[in-house]
């Protein structure tokens, strides 16, 4: 059995049922285990399928089949026979589980049915079909309808276009024109609002930021020169300062280190001193230069 020529009524990890068009007959394929539930459920559907058809032969390949429970094996012989035998069952081949226990139960079931079918059972793959399909058959060139777990496809809709629903829901089109949806708009594309702080920095900003004209996006200008922070030239004008102290101490002869006792200390202290001036106008200098600097908001 080749699954190019099964026509899949219902196809699960259990199993697959459909209809063999080699073999004109309804066609069972137990893909492992199957707990009570789904082992009823499959051979159930098996009936369903003859008699959407008309058929009267079935396939069950049972090579892949896991132990069936004492309970299903009961409800096979007194239940299902006797319903797939009314539904127009007459001629029945079942492929043997390569599983023993599976082979066992199948066994099991054959010996105690009684009913008008015609059963063979085999280890042959190849023989099991030539048997089926040597059997008459009532139904050929059949049609297998969509069953559960085979959804039919579904007939593709229009593709979505910007003249759609959509499109006009969105736009607000009507009958009379065309209205503009301004929400929506401005979800789209919001406005960029300039950074007061940044535009201080960047010394320009666009006049226009934050501004619509004409649908146009407003933009942030650049400023081609950067400002110059206040803070170095604090920092350079104490450097001077101090200098100069020490220049003047010099160049006065004056000699303050003599007043400290002459030695090498009396020198580094005047020095330190000196440094002590720098960093005093340097700081104020620094707090002058930043206050003069606008502040945003």
């Amino acid at each position: 059995m080749t699954d190019a020529s099964i026509e899949s009524y219902s196809r699960t990890d259990v199993a697959t049922v459909g209809w063999d068009e080699e073999l004109n007959a309804v066609v069972l394929r137990w893909h492992g285990f199957a707990a009570s539930e789904y082992f009823r459920e499959k051979m159930d559907l098996c009936i369903e399928l003859l008699e959407e058809l008309g058929a009267n032969k079935m396939y069950a390949d049972a090579r892949e089949q896991g132990a069936i429970s004492d309970e299903d094996k009961r409800w096979s012989v007194a239940d299902w026979a006797g319903r797939a035998e009314a539904a127009g069952l007459e001629h029945l081949v079942i492929v043997y589980p390569e599983s023993v226990v599976a082979k066992m139960a199948v066994d099991a079931v054959i010996e105690q049915v009684d009913d008008g079918i015609e059963r063979e059972i085999t280890d042959d793959l190849a023989g099991g079909r030539a048997w089926i399909a040597n059997r008459p058959t009532t139904a050929t060139d059949v049609t297998v309808p969509p069953g559960p777990g085979e959804e039919p496809t579904p007939t593709p809709g229009p593709a979505a276009t910007e003249d759609g629903p959509d499109h006009a829901e969105r736009t607000g089109e009507t009958g009379g024109g065309t209205a503009t949806n301004e929400a929506d708009d401005r979800s789209v594309t919001p406005p960029v609002e300039a950074d007061p702080v940044d535009s201080e920095r960047d010394g320009a900003v666009d006049s226009t930021a934050g501004s619509r004209a004409g649908g146009s996006r407003p933009t942030r200008g650049r400023s081609a020169t950067r400002g110059t922070s206040p803070i170095p030239v604090g920092g350079h004008v104490g450097g001077l300062v101090g200098l100069a102290a020490l220049t003047v101490v010099l160049a006065t002869g004056t000699q303050p280190h003599l007043a400290l006792g002459g030695g090498p200390e009396s020198i580094v202290a005047v020095v330190l001193a000196s440094v002590a001036v720098g960093v005093v106008f340097g700081s104020l200098a620094t707090a002058i230069g930043t206050s003069l600097v606008p502040t945003s908001g």
